[in-house]
């Protein structure tokens, strides 16, 4: 990629190590020299440290049709912003694929050009990815390809009735057929079905259905086919369709290509699909075999695809249909795994292969995420099935996490968030849904370790950079490596899922936005391109919910290791049966990844095929464990005691403590941190560990050892300030201290490195403390406004939205206060306390950066002087309190201002 300097940045100069003048980007205000250290350093820390990093944020860039100078200047806020790429939203864009799109699109592919970006698009006109631009509407030509699906009725009936007739005719709506008429006994136990199908014949023109009915109690069973689904979906291609599906490529990604070919492989970078899914029901993340109400999507072989994935006859799978809802003994299971089986590898060859080869072969990328919302990711409906299989064809692992699903700290309760279905439930969204994606980067070398999380919409104003800051925080301790920030958005105002990162320079904390994104590009780059570090592998037990017997989620595994700092990936049964996965050493071996154990969460049902995978594995040494409890039988109703006796079984609450104890972790600390996030990679004998303290109101205070060698000192990245320092272990233990809300980055050698003097040691607070009590002169500059206004003069710190004060004010606070100081040298930082929300700190003219999240806390460095020194402080306030948006009602709203205390800090003396 061309190298730019974005429009507002100025240039900076530093001197490498060899003499010669390399060229930098620096924010207005920020000076960063670095000597180049590519001898002793590792390269990723040396390029962020030069600000050098890859690109790794492409936001969401919003189109309304507006005119290309507005464009232009929402172009030049993204670059300015640090940010290298974007993804064009076509969603909003009323006349996309017409001539006033190809115009636009073009305009914005040839300014991107000029200034050295790249350019994503999201594939279609209508959210959900697959509206296919409309080709399903009526009228299109194209109503043969819509979705279809099975519905369900059923009676209950005694016998015995010789010549009975059944009224089927309203069971039926116009369009729709009967596929299929069957009864089977009731057992009396519950809902429970046994024995033998008794088919019914088709109904007969006067609409009935004749048959003797048996002696005992008998439910009838009625599947309709039909093309009726929820409204919302109806025009959305069907996804078990090879030729619904393709068009996708007909309406969106061909007519593309040839309009811009020139662009694709270098301007153009690829398409983004936001959200595809099966769409047969709508407005629940339930719909799963097994719901009473599910609608099943359906093409007429499912019955042969079946019977090949079982080893039944067509008719024989035809006939035990209706185990997809009801308690069909001896077959539910077998029959409910193997369609959604069958239905989530059509997906995955109709869907997800067909647009990332389509996308290959013309020189880009395909990425994109689906609906993961509280285990939709393994569901019909708004879901895709199976996360693994969906996302096979991309380029990266794709998440979103928006509209409020994660709350920073908020981590042990369900919580309310907007999605359709509340309460959040943490052990989901904040423990495993990451997961997910940095899983796949991981073990699919498609991917090349690339995880990217759809971010910040549809949180509302509400959420500043505070909040952002922690969830990118968060979700990069867990493997996320790239981001869709949600979004630049050219309308302002506009109700349309805020956030709005610039408005048209409506939002006060623009500026700051691309100090975080300037941050996140750093932590990104670092922590790409080395080899994850994980203790563990977790099967994704689809199938256990898939079957319909007691099982447990497998997020209750994922967060009692993570709360350990034991790190894992997710691995797919597809990935196991793989020549990927292999046994060496007693570890499973996937995409240079080593995992020393295999755990399953409670699964009371599982196919045969998967128990005699994991039981081949353990023969070959590797330790499965299942928790609490052995599955009791396969899909197949198979003897499962031999299979069994070669898995260890282990409660859930003893997991960690025998993982422990048998060696098989990463790291070990010594005192338990359950709100620490640990992630760990590992780059030649160098190993870099992300920390993250999700606990916003306690410290992490504590020593930890790691499994591999160490040295007598260790770098500290601190990514914020873009700094790196020297520090010592001791007894082959590092010390962590982590203030709530704060992370670092460590970089370890495993082995002795030559002290560096030339990087200053990493100084932590001591306990010379010295709280102000000062008084400032406080101006207010209202977002739009030119100046600051004098609004109080020596005031104490209050809450400047308060009640009394300015309950509407969104903008820029300045504070000015003198502070006398008789020895500069007892103090080594100024710490504001808590700040709502942004905090840019000047002493005596010198520029000492800026905070967006607690702790509110600047390195003085030589900045104080012998006697009275001047303090200015700028303070962003949220911008909610302004706006009033309708999401932001969901979270509480920081007040503004500086609230303190305010501490001066010397430096620890160890």
């Amino acid at each position: 990629m061309k190298r730019f300097a974005p429009a507002g940045l100025n240039i900076s100069k530093s001197r490498s190590a060899a003499g010669s003048i390399s060229t930098v980007w620096c924010p207005d205000n920020i000076s960063i020299s670095y000597e180049s250290r590519d001898d002793l350093m590792d390269k990723r820390i040396a390029d962020s440290l030069a600000n050098r990093p890859d690109s790794y944020i492409l936001p969401f860039f919003w189109q309304h049709g507006e005119s290309h100078a507005i464009l232009i200047e929402e172009i030049i806020a993204i670059q300015n912003s640090g940010i290298r790429e974007f993804c064009v939203e076509s969603r909003t864009h009323e006349e996309f694929g017409r001539e006033a799109w190809w115009t636009d699109f073009r305009f914005i592919l040839d300014q991107a050009r000029e200034r050295g970006m790249r350019v994503w698009l999201l594939d279609d006109k209508c959210f959900p990815t697959g509206y296919a631009n409309g080709r399903l509407t009526t009228g299109a030509g194209y109503e043969h390809l819509r979705k279809k699906v099975l519905r369900h009725h059923y009676i209950d009936v005694l016998g015995p009735v010789p010549q009975a007739a059944i009224l089927v005719n309203d069971y039926l709506r116009a369009g729709e057929d009967l596929l299929l008429a069957v009864a089977y006994r009731r057992s009396g136990k519950d809902c429970e079905l046994v024995g033998d199908p008794l088919p019914l014949g088709a109904p007969s023109p006067d609409g009935f259905i004749y048959l003797d009915i048996p002696d005992g109690v008998w439910r009838i069973f009625f599947l309709v086919r039909t093309g009726q689904v929820n409204d919302c979906m109806k025009n959305f291609i069907d996804i078990l369709s090879p030729e619904s599906c393709r068009l996708m490529l007909d309406a969106v990604y061909e007519p593309h290509y040839q309009h811009f070919a020139e662009y694709f492989g270098n301007t153009f970078a690829g398409f983004y699909s936001d959200e595809p899914n099966f769409g047969n029901t709508a407005w629940t993340y339930q719909s799963r075999v097994g719901a009473e109400d599910l609608l099943a999507p359906w093409r007429d072989d499912l019955p042969d695809l079946i019977a090949a994935e079982t080893g039944l006859r067509p008719d024989e799978v035809l006939s035990r249909l209706p185990a997809l809802w009801q308690d069909l003994k001896d077959w539910k299971s077998l029959i409910r795994t193997a369609y959604m089986n069958v239905v989530t590898r059509l997906y995955q060859e109709n869907f997800s292969w067909l647009l990332g080869d389509w996308c290959r072969d013309h020189g880009i990328l395909y990425i994109g995420h689906i609906i993961e919302d509280m285990n939709c990711h393994m569901r019909l409906g708004y879901g895709s099935g199976h996360y693994f299989r969906a996302l096979i064809g991309q380029d990266m692992a794709g998440i979103d996490v928006v509209m409020q699903q994660i709350i920073p700290g908020l981590s042990e309760m369900k919580h309310a968030y907007l999605p359709i279905e509340s309460p959040g439930d943490p052990e989901f969204f904040t423990y495993t849904l990451a997961k997910l994606a940095s899983s796949q980067a991981h073990i699919q070398p498609l991917k090349q370790g690339r995880a990217f999380c759809e971010v910040f919409g549809g949180y509302g104003w509400a959420e500043g950079l505070s909040m952002m800051k922690h969830l990118i925080d968060l979700l990069t301790a867990q493997g996320i490596n790239h981001y869709v920030p949600h979004a630049f958005d050219p309308k302002y105002p506009d109700l349309d899922g805020p956030p709005h990162f610039y408005a048209r320079g409506g939002n006060p904390q623009y500026p700051l936005f691309g100090d975080l994104m300037r941050y996140t590009q750093w932590i990104c780059h670092v922590l790409s391109g080395g080899c994850h570090q994980a203790s563990v592998a977790v099967y994704y037990n689809a199938e256990s919910e898939w079957s319909g017997g007691k099982y447990s989620l497998f997020q209750g595994v994922a967060k009692t290791l993570l709360q350990q700092q034991i790190d894992f990936d997710f691995i797919p049964a597809d990935t196991l049966y793989s020549e990927e996965a292999a046994v060496a050493g007693n570890k499973l071996l996937v995409n240079g990844e080593a995992y020393q154990a295999l755990i399953v969460s409670y699964s009371q049902i599982l196919p045969r095929q998967l128990l005699n995978r994991f039981h081949d594995l353990a023969v070959q040494g590797l330790d499965v464990i299942f928790i609490d409890g052995l599955p009791e039988q396969s899909c197949e109703n198979k003897d499962l005691s031999e299979i069994n006796a070669a898995f260890r079984v282990l409660p859930l609450d003893r997991l960690t403590d025998e993982l422990h104890r048998n060696g098989q972790d990463d790291l070990r600390f010594d005192d338990p941190c359950p709100r620490l996030f640990a992630y760990h990679i590992k780059r030649g004998s160098t190993h870099i560990y992300l920390f993250y303290n999700n606990d916003l109101s306690h410290a992490v205070n504590t020593w930890f050892r790691p499994k591999h060698p160490i040295g007598s000192e260790f770098l500290v990245y601190q990514a914020w300030e873009n700094k790196i320092f020297r520090a010592g272990t001791r007894g082959g233990k590092l010390p962590l201290v982590l203030e709530g809300g704060d992370s670092v980055i460590y970089v370890v050698d495993a082995a002795e490195v030559r002290p560096d003097s030339r990087i200053d040691p990493y100084v932590l607070p001591g306990t010379n403390r010295r709280q102000l009590d000062l008084r400032f002169d406080i101006s207010l500059k209202a977002a739009g406004e030119p100046a600051y206004q004098p609004y109080r003069r020596q005031s104490g710190l209050i809450n400047l939205t308060g009640r009394d004060n300015r309950p509407n004010f969104k903008g820029h606070m300045l504070y000015k206060t003198e502070l006398a100081i008789a020895d500069p040298s007892a103090y080594a930082f100024l710490d504001l306390g808590f700040v709502g929300e942004t905090a840019s700190l000047s002493i005596n003219g010198q520029y000492l950066g800026s905070r967006i999240a607690g702790p509110y806390r600047f390195a003085l460095g030589h900045s104080l002087s012998s006697g009275l020194n001047q303090i200015q402080i700028e303070v962003v306030n949220n911008p909610a309190y302004f706006e009033k948006d309708k999401l932001s009602k969901f979270l509480p709203l920081p007040p503004s201002g500086i609230l303190g205390p305010i501490t001066l800090m010397g430096a620890q003396e160890e």
